[in-house]
């Protein structure tokens, strides 16, 4: 395909000309299109006009607000909107949430102003520079922050030269950023790959390191190069950089392993095709970088295959078979290869694979394997020359662990005040020593080291909870006995009582650890009381933690909310504000629409959900939907009558003619925020909407439907048209305002 330049380092068009088109969007439903482009512009255009300082703010910010009010819906809605979605009374009640929203919001206008600045600090610290610099070649990487941008720059430096800029969103063209999704760098020349998309397009770009020069023209090549390409989950160069291998990315998951020749007329090969749709592949480089470890995984079983990275047209090498029931990973440690097995008890096993050479194992010791309890589940590990190192989870919170040649497992110290902790991305395979991160909530992680000889991390900085902040652990007990930790921030000193807001998620095994983010640091600096409940269905100890709360038995999660909700009515005697994004929002509507008596005390006043997944059953009956077969095993089988009454009997409607009192039902249902970004790729925007339309209709007058859309906005939050310090600080301030805090 025919190559074009992007923008070098320089800004972006203020004014956006639209004239990015693929024929790989399908026209939008004019009737849904239309009302969104109308709800946006009105949500938007009061706020800004209604903003006295507009005139006295910086070009970036005024650009900012201009191109938020020219965005048009449509152009990002994809192809989730489809005809017949919105009847005429979910459309009426729906500009009514925007309209409430629109309103409830210019009589904070500012709080909004004051939050956002603060949000914008807190992101700037959040990607500040450098971070996690690396050496690869002869020249050090680090990132930076982009001013007014979540995502940060990416610089390089050698000794004795200024620093180069690699990459920027302001790469762009159209008026379009160039949004970094992956990159990849030539371990010879230092050439970059780029993967990411540029306005409504999904691009591949090729940046050189020194823009080469026509001796004849004296013309200089454009450094940066893109085309169109598929969407890409992950990316490595081959060693001789001759070849880029690529995932590539279609429906929710990466299906192909495709082989890219670089500056060759060979066509692309496709190495590895994935048929079954329940399972995805991915790519990753082995530690010591002479291999590439493809995957292709589902919930309950994997196959391993390994390519060398040294051989320009190296073949595929099995290293497991698919065997239902186990999940397995492949690492390379001590010269030789291991699969590491989550077994169905929990365990985690490392076996030694024999040597291609000989035939001969790496033992521990004086066996090919070793296991690991299932008390102390496994998260990662990492192969080094000498040791394997191992984030672990122990009672409930991360731990780093050695595991040595001779089979013995070494646990680490944690520092005192570190909540969160994770690997840096980039190691060095024949070190005694592992490069972690360490964080608290308060404060961006740093990068330490994990010693092997001493076991313990060792940091530059002190790693401690901040003096004005506190932080404790609180338990709360389930219906069936379990007890549910709480994770608890706050400002020290007399604050004034207010609600605590609440987070949770509980799915796919994702631990809640607490860790420093703008959102979070806002609300702290504002007097907020914040509160995790890390209950069933997260990965706070372990496989079993998980499945306890998955398919029908979803309901396991929203008990331990609701006695999470109950037990910090007790610390604070004022029930909490839930904040929640994607499926955490599942177990918090299952927590109030399983609660029967209205003469209870209700748990929630206020939710805020983001991106919230509500409607379990519809989208799994979608197949071309990213909630696919993979998602059985997380929220059950449609296709399966218990787990279709399970889901279908626990809806509003449902449930209002079991009680046959909506009023009774409705007065104890919480002020609502729903917050959606029109270019969701992950849930589905007309189903949210309908779901918003339903509040509202069984809703008193007394209660709080809100709903922002937020242009352009993916489920991750990001955006690339609209400056998401404002969207974000309308939240905050919703939630305080939910809160009491003044």
């Amino acid at each position: 395909m025919k190559s074009f330049p992007l923008k070098f380092h320089s800004p972006i068009d203020q004014c956006p000309s639209r004239q990015f088109q693929t024929n790989k969007r399908a026209l939008i439903t004019p009737i849904v299109g239309l009302l969104l482009t109308f709800l946006v512009s009105a949500c938007s255009t009061q706020l800004h006009d209604a903003n006295p300082n507009q005139h006295n703010q910086t070009p970036h910010e005024s650009a900012v607000q201009d191109s938020s009010r020219e965005l048009p819906a449509t152009n990002d809605l994809r192809n989730n909107l489809r005809s017949g979605e919105l009847s005429i009374g979910d459309r009426r009640r729906i500009r009514e949430a925007a309209h409430d929203a629109e309103r409830w919001f210019e009589t904070d206008l500012d709080r909004i102003r004051s939050l956002r600045k603060a949000y914008h600090s807190h992101l700037a610290t959040a990607v500040s520079a450098p971070r996690d610099p690396f050496v690869l070649g002869d020249y050090q990487y680090s990132e930076r922050s982009a001013l007014g941008a979540a995502q940060s720059e990416l610089w390089r430096s050698r000794q004795g030269e200024p620093a180069q800029l690699v990459y920027s969103p302001d790469f762009g063209r159209d008026g379009y950023p160039l949004l970094l999704e992956h990159f990849a760098v030539c371990p010879l020349d230092g050439r970059v790959a780029l993967f990411g998309t540029v306005g409504p397009l999904k691009v591949r770009c090729l940046r050189t390191p020194q823009p080469p020069q026509d001796p004849r023209t004296g013309k200089v090549t454009p450094p940066i190069t893109c085309e169109e390409t598929e969407q890409i989950s992950s990316a490595a160069w081959n060693n001789d950089c001759s070849s880029i291998f690529v995932t590539e990315y279609e429906n929710g998951r990466a299906l192909r392993v495709v082989r890219i020749p670089i500056d060759s007329t060979q066509p692309e090969k496709v190495l590895l095709e994935e048929s079954d749709p329940a399972f995805s592949l991915s790519l990753t480089t082995s530690g010591d970088g002479q291999s590439l470890i493809i995957l292709a995984h589902s919930l309950d079983s994997t196959e391993v295959w390994m390519l060398d990275r040294n051989i320009a047209d190296s073949s595929l090498r099995p290293l497991s078979a698919r065997t239902q029931g186990t999940r397995v990973k492949a690492l390379r440690a001590f010269n030789s290869w291991f699969l590491q097995s989550s077994l169905p008890s929990g365990a985690t096993e490392f076996r030694a694979l024999p040597n291609p050479s000989d035939s001969t194992p790496i033992n521990f010791g004086k066996t090919s394997a070793i296991k690991i309890a299932a008390d102390t589940p496994v998260v990662e590990a990492l192969g080094f020359h000498s040791f394997i190192a191992l984030l672990v989870r122990d009672k409930g919170l991360p731990r780093f662990a050695v595991l040595t040649r001779t089979g013995d497992l070494q646990m680490t110290d944690t520092p005192s005040g570190a909540t969160n902790l994770s690997f840096a991305p980039v190691q060095d395979f024949e070190s005694p020593q592992a490069r972690v991160r360490v964080g608290t909530p308060f404060e961006r992680s740093q990068i330490c080291t994990l010693s092997v000889l001493r076991a313990r991390i060792e940091c530059s900085l002190p790693v401690a909870i901040p003096p004005s902040y506190t932080y404790r652990r609180e338990e709360a007990v389930s219906m069936d006995g379990t007890r549910v930790p709480i994770s608890i921030l706050g400002r020290s000193g007399e604050v004034k009582p207010s609600a605590p807001i609440l987070i949770n998620y509980g799915a796919y095994g994702v631990s809640l650890d607490p860790e420093f983010r703008p959102e979070i640091a806002t609300l702290l600096d504002s007097g907020a009381t914040v509160a995790f409940g890390h209950i069933r269905g997260g990965g706070e100890f372990g496989q079993s933690w998980h499945h306890a709360a998955v398919g029908t038995n979803r309901t396991r999660g929203a008990e331990d909310l609701s006695a999470v909700a109950a037990r910090l009515y007790e610390l604070f005697r004022k029930e909490s504000v839930l904040y929640t994004r994607s499926a955490g929002a599942v177990s918090a509507l299952l927590s109030l629409e399983l609660e029967q008596d209205p003469n209870s005390r209700p748990l929630l006043s206020g939710m805020v959900l983001e991106a919230p997944f509500l409607d379990v059953l519809s989208t799994l009956d979608e197949y071309s939907r990213p909630s696919t077969v993979r998602e059985y095993f997380e929220w059950g089988n449609p296709n399966i009558p218990e787990v279709r009454a399970f889901w279908s009997s626990l809806t509003h409607a449902n449930i209002l003619e079991k009680d046959r009192d909506a009023r009774a039902y409705s007065s104890r249902l919480p002020q609502l925020l729903v917050s959606i970004g029109t270019a969701d790729e992950a849930v589905s925007v007309p189903d949210i909407l309908r779901w918003v339309s339903e509040e509202k209709r069984i809703s008193s007058d007394k209660r709080l439907v809100l709903l922002q859309l937020v242009p352009g906005g993916t489920h991750s939050g990001a955006t690339s048209h609209v400056d998401e310090g404002l969207y974000a600080a309308q939240r905050i301030a919703t939630l305080l305002r939910f809160a009491g805090v003044p």
